[in-house]
Order: structure tokens, then sequence, then C-alpha cells
């Protein structure tokens, strides 16, 4: 999200008092998500099926729509009934699952000094070799299993493209046909390697994970200094 406070604070606050109005109208996210499967409440799931149909009617500019999403998509992730990831639903609702969904402005950060900042929604490394930073935050999957798949209901959420679905989580068909070189245990040493040797940037910050692909011992670049992991 590049969005600067100054710009987008006061229409965001008046336009989620008016979403937070707004009575739950059931639609096909509450018929994906609330009664083929179980993510949320359906009072949960038609007020966002509302709010989300509300943002996409009011042809926002893009920095201010992208406040409303994220303030929409932290509100639902308060009231779901998961452990963090959207791989499977609890079998029993989670206690914050009852509760009613609430927007609220997200920590929108002011205007830096170098002004507004970027999003580039790039390949990884394509991303890596068109920018250049003090610091580099790096978080690949390191594992078989996808951010897509893991958060597949954000991407619906903000994509608003009502994609068709498959299986008891109903993921998004596109699950089973987007494919990464970070998910492939014979791929993903090179494909991490090309990463780093293209990153411009003089520290590295990597999150790891101790379940997947990559040794804590690999985890350096070699001939690395000055970069740290």
């Amino acid at each position: 999200m590049a969005a600067d406070r100054e710009d987008v604070l006061a229409d965001a606050e008046r336009l989620e008092a008016e979403f937070n109005a707004l009575p739950g109208r059931p639609g096909r996210f509450t018929d994906t998500y609330c009664v083929r499967s179980r993510f949320f409440q359906p009072k949960n799931g038609a007020r966002i099926d509302a709010i989300r149909e509300a943002i996409a009617a009011k042809g926002l500019p893009p920095d201010l729509e992208a406040v409303l999403l994220v303030s929409l998509m932290e509100a639902a992730d308060c009231v779901d009934s998961t452990t963090g990831v959207q791989m499977a639903y609890l079998k029993q609702w989670a206690p914050r699952a009852a509760n009613d969904l609430v927007l609220r402005v997200p920590d929108v950060l002011p205007r830096a000094a170098h002004g507004k900042g970027r999003a580039l929604e790039l390949d990884a490394l394509a991303a890596a070799e068109a920018t250049a930073a003090d610091v580099a935050y790096l978080d690949p999957p390191s594992n078989q299993h996808k951010y897509l798949g893991n958060y597949h209901i954000w991407e619906s959420l903000i994509r608003w493209d009502k994609p068709e679905v498959y299986g008891t989580a109903c993921k998004r068909a596109d699950c089973r046909t987007r494919k990464s070189d970070f998910n492939s245990k014979p791929r993903f040493a090179h494909a991490f390697a090309e990463l780093v040797a293209a990153i411009q940037a003089p520290w590295i910050v990597l999150s790891f994970n101790d379940e997947g692909f990559l040794r804590r011992a690999d985890s350096r670049e070699p001939g690395s200094a000055g970069r740290d992991a």
C-alpha cells in the first residue's frame, strides 16, 4: 500500500463511519466462506459483502481505496475462525468469530522526507533488480505451501474477482496453477541465491523458517561481507 496519512486520513475516517453503518447483504463472499465453508459467521460475511461492494461502487482514488481495503481485511481478520492461515478453518468456532466486524483506519504513515512510498507488485527478482535500498527484507515461503493458498481469501477479497473455487477450504482455482520456484525443494536454493545476488542493499533481513527448504547454515550468501541474515 503506497499512501500518505496527510492525503487519505480525513476521507478514510468519513467513509469508514459510513461503511460501519451499513447493514449486511449476503452475497458471493457469504455463500463461499460462511456457507460452503466456515471461515466466518454469516453475520460477518454479509457485512463483508456489503462493505466490499460499497467500496467497489465508489470509484475511489487508488490510494484511498487501498487504505479502505486494508481496513476491511484487518477487520475480517479479527473475526475469522482459523489458526492464522486459510488452508483450513477450525472445527469449532473461534471465540473471536462471534464478534461483530468493525472497520478502523489502519496505521497509515505520514509522508516521509523522501516522499511517497511505492508498492511495486513485481516478481521478487524483478523488484530486486529494479530497486536500490538501505535494507531489504525477504520473506520467502521456503516450503511447499504457497502464500496464495495460505491467504487465498484475502486475495479474493482485495481483487473482488469472485473466482471459481475448489475443495473444503474453497481455495481459488488459480492456487492450482500459479507456481513459484520458492515452493519447490529442488529449485528453491537456486532461486534464493539468484534473488540475493540481485539485491541492491548493504543489509538483508531474512525471515527464516526452520521447517523450510533452507538450512540456517546455508542462509548466509557466500562471501557476503557486511550482509546479515
